[in-house]
This record gives structure tokens, sequence and C-alpha cells, in this order.
């Protein structure tokens, strides 16, 4: 696809009239982000630097969320269950 984004599995990567769109694409898991999400994220934004034809960046999210992610309790702390 490009210097630094080649065949993303987490994400699309799109560029109309000057404008990046990238898309978190894991709408399953409510774009939930992982490490390997996050990898993309990093060279798709990368990719959008490199390219002189892109003004804009646009980020949004595949469904009906835009991101989530999972808390996690602190170590040594037990978690909580509600009642």
């Amino acid at each position: 696809m490009g210097k630094w984004l080649n065949d993303p599995h987490f994400l699309t990567f799109e560029i109309q009239n000057a404008v990046a769109w990238i898309t978190l694409n894991r709408p399953a898991k409510r774009n939930a982000l992982s490490r390997a999400l996050l990898g993309e994220l990093r060279a798709a934004m990368l990719e959008a630097d490199d390219r002189k034809s892109v003004h804009c960046v646009v980020l949004q999210g595949a469904g009906q969320d835009f991101c989530s992610s999972q808390q996690r309790p602190k170590a040594n702390q037990p978690r909580s269950r509600a009642k």
C-alpha cells in the first residue's frame, strides 16, 4: 500500500480530496485498542504524514462506537464485583 502501511488488518486507510480517512475497523470489539491496532494506527499516521497530497487526517471508528478500551485492575488489587 505504501511506505509505512502495508496490508492492514484492523483499520482502513483511504485518501480522498487531500484527506486521509483512517477507520478503526474492529466493530465487533467496539474498536478496542490492541497492540496490533496501535501498531497499524501508528503506521497509518506516518503514511498520511509522509504523503504530500494529504492536508488533513480524519480518524473514525466503524460501527456504533468510535473506540473503547478494557479497564484493567491494578496489580495486587482484588476485582470489585457488582451486586
